[in-house]
C-alpha cells in the first residue's frame, strides 16, 4: 500500500459571509454608537439652552420688575409735581364761578368758559335782551377778582327746532367776554 504523505498544509475556503456579517455587524456596531452619541450630545445643548432661557426669563422679570418700580415711581412724582402746581395756583375757580355767577340776571346762563392762561378767560353767556349783556359787563367790572374785562361779541340766536312755523321764535342773545384776572383770592367788590 502506498501511503500518501503530505506535508504542505491543506487551504483551508474562505467563508465570505461571515466576514460580510462580522464587518456588518462592527459597522452597525459603529453607525449605534455614534448615533447614542449626537443623541446625547443633542439632549445635553438641549438642556443646556433650557437652563439658560430660565435665566435669562428670571432676569427679564427682575428687570420688568424694575422697570414696574421705575415708572411708578416716575407716576407718582408727577403726581406730586401736579399737586404742589394744584397748590401753589394762585387762582381758584369754584369762588371765581360763584362770583361770576351771583352778577349774572335771573335769566342768565353761562354757556362756555375757557381759559387761556392763568389770568385770562373766555366766557359765552347766554341771555334773554341785549341790553343785559351791557348791564352784566357793568357788574362783572365790579368783581374783585376780575383786572379788567371786554365784550367781544353779541349775536342773536334764534332756535326753532321742535316747534311749529306758525309759532314765534323768541331769539336768545349769546355775549362773549375775555376777562384778565388777578391772582388774588376772595370774592366780592371792588372797594
Amino acid at each position: 500500500m502506498i501511503a500518501e504523505i503530505n506535508l504542505l498544509p491543506k487551504k483551508e475556503t474562505r467563508q465570505p459571509i461571515r466576514l460580510v456579517l462580522l464587518f456588518g455587524a462592527a459597522l452597525l456596531l459603529l453607525a449605534g454608537s455614534v448615533l447614542y452619541w449626537l443623541i446625547d450630545r443633542g439632549d445635553h445643548r438641549q438642556a443646556m439652552l433650557e437652563a439658560e432661557l430660565k435665566k435669562v426669563r428670571a432676569e427679564q422679570d427682575v428687570l420688568a420688575a424694575k422697570m414696574k418700580n421705575i415708572d411708578e415711581q416716575k407716576e407718582q412724582e408727577e403726581l406730586a409735581k401736579a399737586v404742589k402746581w394744584a397748590e401753589r395756583y394762585p387762582l381758584k375757580s369754584v369762588p371765581l364761578l360763584r362770583a361770576l355767577t351771583k352778577q349774572l340776571p335771573e335769566r342768565g346762563f353761562m354757556m362756555n368758559v375757557t381759559y387761556s392762561d392763568q389770568t385770562k378767560m373766555t366766557m359765552v353767556v347766554q341771555f334773554d335782551a341785549p341790553e343785559e349783556a351791557a348791564y352784566y359787563l357793568d357788574r362783572l367790572e365790579k368783581v374783585r377778582m376780575v383786572k379788567n374785562v371786554k365784550l367781544v361779541n353779541v349775536a342773536a340766536n334764534s332756535e326753532t327746532s321742535g316747534e311749529p312755523e306758525d309759532h314765534q321764535v323768541v331769539p336768545r342773545y349769546m355775549a362773549q367776554y375775555e376777562l384778565e384776572l388777578q391772582q388774588a383770592d376772595g370774592e366780592g367788590k371792588k372797594s
